[in-house]
């Protein structure tokens, strides 16, 4: 008989006792939680560890291991079922993986995205495997998450709001043999690529993981954001223990090993949760001096690092010397979170908790106890709203028994914590492993395995936390106590999504968070009201003063004192059209006159041109004749001169001839004496001879002349 089998004989008896007892109950009146219920059926073997996740729209989806034997073997398979809000639980579907037991590799953990989708991921022989449920088609058929040939534990899944999910687990090389390696893998949009799996730890300072199940954790932030977390034996300071250490993944890549906490001493059961800022903050149990206490330490992507060993990492509670385990922790959208554990105070075990706000650090004082009641509690889980929220579960002794029930407790923001109370009222042998999620809006699962007498069964209880939060409500238009002359003015702001808008009576439509409506004015003030309210009747109301002032009767008047002026302007426009009129005829004579006096003007310049050009004509013949004047002057002067030399040149001449002339006198005595005593043939040569001296004479005075 298995341990489980061996576990529900020893409960017949005691299921005996509490039959009369044994129904679901409601929990406390006005927390939220609803009744708890039975989600599987199969009475083939018991039911154990199971994991659960909600959606945006509050739909659930839980997983987890069953045991069924065929012939003399027994093996476990992987179930799960869904919750969808308006139908509840359907049937349980049995969706992978059989292996026999006696191979002590089973383990199972499931992440569910926003969307809807989700991934389980389990161990089979030494194998991580996994399937994929996508709300239009189901559960997949499993598929292998790496290709090792190590072997392979403990492996956890989250889920980011596009449903790509990140593997990580730890490895070793073989079942027996210490866990070597932390492997890490994602699946984008669902596909996962087994050769793509990687190392993310740094095997040349750290050579073993530590063997725990609960020691390799990650959680997502925003879209392919992830932080692991995990304990490994450490060779380097501090050196010879386990510490704790984590890598991020980033801008698609693993940023690498980096060291959590500086302590001596032995740190175990880590946890890690995200914000969608990627804020992470990652809590542990470490043995320091003696005491098992809980510590914390934060990575802020403002600082881009986790408080370094200067700055210390948070101690949560100081209750030594009172052993603390098993820490979870969850964060709020903006960054706030929660760490809850159990802790031995005197004689029990109680479950503790200590808040945390963002940018400040934790403070061991503020730890209190959540359990109500002085008996055992323990193995709490925690889950948070993105308005901070909180909702815890955890295992409890019910007083003067052994039997383990599932309790509660709820924290409200501006509320404060309610009374603790059961999850459920079974009261059989005792509730094992609640686990508790929560969507961004406060629509939460909480799970468990518990037993009928017989069998180890699933159990679920859903809460919804009744929104208690006014919708944020912002105007951007219209400022209060504007004054316009416009009779329309745009009312404008951001609202919470998913509310119901009211602008003075009339609904008004949002569009991704925004508004604007243009609304009538009338008269003097106006007052605007703004009111938004959300699905739990809570409402966020602004007011705006608007005063119009109406330009119509001033523009009435105007336009009174405009028809007078204008009839006064028209008298005077017909005073002055009649005026017009005559000196328009003036104008018409004078233009008659103008148009003679222009012609005679045309004429006048015509024989101006005329005369101008005759007086240009005269200009040139007068310089023409000035200078041939000059000329003839300069030629009367040669001729003058010439006439001089004439002169006295005859004079000359004149002398001369008077010379000849004497001479010829001389030479007639002479002729006439000899005359008479020569031949008429002398008195012919001498003719001749005087012929010729008087032509040469006047031919000289001739060339004297020239």
């Amino acid at each position: 008989m298995n341990g489980r089998g061996l576990v529900a004989g020893v409960s017949v008896f005691v299921f005996l006792m509490f039959m009369l007892t044994s129904v679901p109950v409601n929990a406390a009146a006005g927390s939220g939680w609803e009744t708890a219920t039975l989600i599987e059926t199969d009475n083939q073997g018991s039911a154990y560890n199971p994991r659960v996740g909600v959606d945006a729209a509050g739909n659930v989806i839980a997983v987890w291991q069953q045991y069924f034997t065929v012939g003399l073997n027994t093996y476990v398979g992987i179930w799960a079922n869904r919750y969808v809000v308006g139908f509840g639980w359907g049937d349980a579907k049995w969706i992978a993986g059989t292996y026999n037991v006696g191979d002590g590799s089973a383990y199972i953990d499931l992440a569910v995205s926003s969307n809807g989708s989700a991934m389980a991921v389990w161990t089979d022989g030494g194998n991580v495997l996994s399937s994929l449920y996508q709300p239009n088609s189901g559960w997949r058929q499993w598929g292998y998450v790496e290709n090792l040939a190590s072997w392979c534990r403990a492996p956890h899944v989250a889920m980011d709001d596009e449903g790509n999910a990140v593997f990580v687990w730890k490895a070793g090389a073989s079942s027996v043999a210490a866990m070597t390696d932390v492997y890490a893998n994602w699946a984008f949009g669902g596909v996962v690529d087994p050769t793509q799996r990687v190392v993310i730890d740094n095997a040349a300072s750290v050579t073993t993981v530590y063997a725990d199940p609960s020691d390799v954790v990650v959680a997502v932030g925003d879209l392919r954001n992830a932080t692991v977390v995990w304990s490994q034996w450490s060779t380097v300071t501090p050196s010879g223990e386990y510490n704790m250490y984590a890598n991020r993944y980033h801008n698609g890549i693993w940023e690498g090993q980096a060291t959590v906490e500086y302590q001596d001493g032995v740190a175990r059961y880590p946890d890690v949760a995200m914000d969608k800022s990627n804020n992470a903050i990652a809590v542990w149990c470490q043995e320091v001096a003696g005491n098992i206490n809980i510590y914390s330490n934060v990575y802020r992507t403002s600082a881009a690092a986790w408080y370094t060993e200067s700055q210390g990492v948070d101690l949560l509670e100081n209750e030594n010397p009172g052993a603390a385990s098993h820490p979870r922790v969850a964060m709020d959208a903006g960054g706030n979170a929660i760490t809850v554990w159990d802790q031995v105070r005197g004689a029990v075990r109680n479950v503790r908790a200590n808040q945390y706000v963002k940018d400040a650090r934790w403070d061991a004082a503020n730890a209190i106890d959540i359990n109500s009641y002085a008996t055992d509690s323990f193995n709490p889980d925690v889950a948070m709203d993105a308005a901070g929220d909180v909702v815890v579960v955890w295992s409890q002794v019910l007083a003067g028994t052994s039997v383990y029930d599932a309790w509660e407790r709820v924290f409200r923001v501006g509320v404060g914590w309610t009374a603790s109370d059961y999850l459920e009222d079974l009261r059989v042998v005792g509730v094992q492993s609640p686990r508790v999620a929560m969507n961004a809006g406060g629509y939460g699962m909480a799970v468990w395995y518990d037993t009928d007498g017989f069998r180890w069964n699933i159990y679920a209880n859903r809460v919804v936390l009744p929104d208690l939060i006014a919708p944020s409500l912002s105007l951007t238009s219209p400022t209060n106590g504007l004054v316009t002359t416009i009779p329309v003015v745009t009312v404008a702001g951001t609202v919470e999504a998913n509310v119901m808008l009211v602008v003075n009576g009339i609904s008004v439509g949002t569009s991704a968070g925004a508004f604007s409506v243009n609304m009538a004015l009338q008269a003097g003030d106006n007052t605007i009201t703004v009111r938004a309210t959300d699905a739990g009747g809570n409402s966020a109301t602004e007011t705006r003063t608007v005063r119009f002032n109406d330009p119509i009767p001033t523009l009435q008047a105007q336009v009174a004192q405009i028809v007078s002026d204008l009839a006064t302007v028209w008298s005077k426009l017909n005073y002055t059209n009649a005026t017009v009129g005559t000196v328009w005829d003036q104008l018409n004579t004078t233009q008659t006159s103008l148009t003679a006096l222009q012609a005679q003007v045309s004429a006048l310049r015509s024989q101006l041109t005329t005369a101008y050009a005759g007086l240009n004509s005269t200009q040139t013949q007068v310089t023409t004749a000035l200078s041939d004047i000059d000329a003839l002057q300069a030629l009367l002067d040669a001729l003058g001169d010439q006439l001089d030399a004439t002169r006295t040149a005859l004079n000359t001449t004149q002398n001369d001839l008077s010379g000849v002339q004497d001479d010829l006198e001389t030479t007639q005595g002479d002729v006439n004496g000899k005359a008479e005593s020569s031949s008429p043939m002398m008195w012919a040569v001498i003719a001749i001879l005087v012929s010729v001296v008087a032509a040469v004479a006047l031919n000289l005075v001739l060339k004297k002349k020239t």
